[in-house]
């Protein structure tokens, strides 16, 4: 509910801003903080909820993304030529409002923690040496220490198989963005008019819906293991954002936008399912949260690489390749973790 109230104030903010800076400043602090934890609290709630059929959940969770990237494009611009942009901040923010009644339904699991309603005698002995110990400055640095780890859960740092699904998503997500940040200016490149532009992200939208919904029936009744349908998303995709700069016909650039956020739907709802089988259930918030964190510090520091390639070259090409091989990256992970879990299987 919060944060479905600061996305909204970000929004409704913003259409009064003046400057770039305030503008910036509202959505840093409200927008990326409200969407970041709205974002990490609704996965955590799917996975604590649904410990069987957990793909198709997830599938069905997330294809809220690729609706909205279908519906809200054409409606944004509808609202830009109709009200202007402030007024199009203030439309989204009162749609964005909307996340305070998801959060008013959101419920917890019912069980109530255990507490102590008894007094516990503590003898001088135990008070005196407690107190001596407690008044050491290393003592409260290490409690303080300790206290951070717990609530960061920074354990998971240091837990090697928590890594290889981190490096999945990070990769996943990178490259998603990077194309729906330069996938309408590459296509102009390529010769085809915005409105084409256009009807090729709401072809590739619907191919997201699709295979976040098919990816789960096809795992959970077992037509398919998760590790063979992740690995044909990985190459797939790799492929698709290869060959996008090299496109110029439009049927060829529609089916392979539509064949990229397909397999990249598939790949985000499985990379849940393997962070809940390595994470387990009781981690899945800090999991979900530092996987969260290493994707955004990734598209912030390396998301301007395909506009730089751009303005140097005049292409696209190298940008959408190097694309591509980092779409590519993930096959390492899931080889080890499949490796470890063969592993494992066997020994059992």
């Amino acid at each position: 509910m919060v944060c479905g109230a600061m996305i909204g104030v970000a929004y409704i903010g913003g259409s009064f801003a003046n400057t770039d800076v305030q503008l910036a400043w509202l959505f840093v602090l409200f927008a990326g903080v409200g969407l970041g934890v709205s974002n990490v609290l609704a996965k955590e709630a799917v996975g604590r909820r649904f410990t069987k059929n957990y793909a198709t959940a997830s599938g069905i969770a997330r294809t809220g993304y690729a609706v909205g990237l279908l519906v809200f494009a054409p409606l944004i611009q509808l609202f830009l030529n109709t009200y202007g942009w402030r007024g199009t901040m203030m439309l989204m923010g009162g749609v964005s409002l909307h996340l305070v009644v998801c959060g008013a339904v959101l419920t917890t699991s019912g069980k109530v923690t255990p507490q102590q309603t008894m007094y516990h005698q503590v003898s001088d002995q135990e008070n005196s040496t407690s107190t001596v110990s407690q008044n050491t400055l290393a003592h409260r640095c290490s409690g303080v220490r300790e206290n951070l780890c717990k609530n960061l859960d920074m354990r998971l740092l240091g837990i090697g198989h928590f890594w290889a699904p981190a490096v999945m998503m990070c990769c996943t997500i990178f490259a998603d963005d990077m194309w729906i940040i330069y996938f309408v200016s590459q296509a102009q490149s390529n010769g085809f008019t915005a409105e084409q532009a256009g009807s090729f992200v709401s072809m590739a939208s619907v191919g997201g819906v699709i295979g976040k919904v098919v990816q789960g029936l096809l795992t959970d009744c077992g037509v398919i293991s998760s590790w063979s349908l992740t690995a044909m998303s990985i190459i797939l995709s790799s492929a698709g954002y290869c060959s996008t700069p090299l496109l110029t016909s439009y049927w060829a650039s529609a089916a392979t936008a539509f064949l990229i956020l397909c397999s990249s739907g598939v790949l985000a709802c499985q990379v849940d399912v393997f962070i809940k089988q390595v994470m387990g259930v009781e981690l899945l918030a800090g999991a979900f949260a530092w996987v969260g964190l290493l994707t955004a510090g990734m598209s912030f520091f390396a998301g301007f690489l395909p506009g730089l390639l751009y303005d140097l070259a005049g292409s696209y090409t190298a940008a959408f390749l190097i694309v591509g091989a980092v779409q590519g990256i993930p096959l390492i992970p899931l080889a080890i973790l499949r490796y470890s879990y063969g592993r494992v299987e066997s020994a059992e």
